[in-house]
């Protein structure tokens, strides 16, 4: 598995929403990339998307992190990180 930066193609072959029941957009997945488009993730697994994650600064005072979504088949699991 890897973890990278979300493009704008990629939110709109994102199966997540409809797997976890959430009702987010490609307008709100849009309005993440133009905000803050390298704080938008996603990780792969054989080039599928099973997790996604966003964040925003705001005014370097404050951040927050939404639209976590993992694929069901792939919570609970440990991840080993090679360093």
């Amino acid at each position: 598995m890897r973890i990278r930066v979300m493009k704008s193609r990629t939110f709109r072959r994102l199966r997540l929403n409809t797997l976890s029941g959430w009702n987010q957009t490609s307008a709100d997945w849009e309005r993440f990339l133009i905000t803050s488009p390298r704080g938008c993730f996603v990780m792969e697994d054989s080039n599928n998307v099973v997790g996604t994650a966003a964040t925003i600064c705001y005014e370097n005072r404050f951040a927050w992190i939404g639209m976590v979504l993992v694929d069901p088949e792939y919570r609970k699991q440990e991840l080993e990180l090679n360093s």
